[in-house]
C-alpha cells in the first residue's frame, strides 16, 4: 500500500505528465497551421517568380509595340506603371546608303 505522500507525489506527477501532453498536443497543432500557411506562402512566391520572366516580355513587347507604332496610350499606361523607355534613333542617311 502506498502512503500519503507516495500517493500525492505520483498523483501531482500524472496530473502534470497529463498536462504536458496537452500542451504538447496543442502546440503540434499550432506548428502545423503554421506550415501550411508557410508553404501557401512559398507556393506564391514560386509563382510570382515564374511569372516575372512572363511580365519582362509583355512589358517589352509593350514598349517595343508603343515605339514602333507611336501608341500614345500604351506609352502612358507604362509610363503610369513605372516604365521609361528611350525613342528608338531615327536612321541616319549615311546608314541607309548601300
Amino acid at each position: 500500500m502506498l502512503k500519503a505522500w507516495e500517493y500525492w507525489t505520483l498523483t501531482i506527477a500524472g496530473a502534470l505528465a497529463l498536462i504536458l501532453v496537452i500542451v504538447n498536443i496543442m502546440q503540434f497543432q499550432g506548428n502545423r497551421t503554421l506550415q501550411t500557411q508557410i508553404a501557401q506562402q512559398n507556393q506564391t512566391l514560386q509563382q510570382a517568380a515564374q511569372l516575372q520572366g512572363l511580365n519582362s516580355n509583355i512589358i517589352q513587347a509593350l514598349a517595343q509595340l508603343a515605339q514602333r507604332d507611336g501608341d500614345k496610350a500604351v506609352r502612358d499606361l507604362l509610363a503610369a506603371n513605372g516604365v521609361t523607355f528611350a525613342p528608338a534613333p531615327a536612321p541616319t542617311a549615311a546608314a541607309s546608303k548601300p
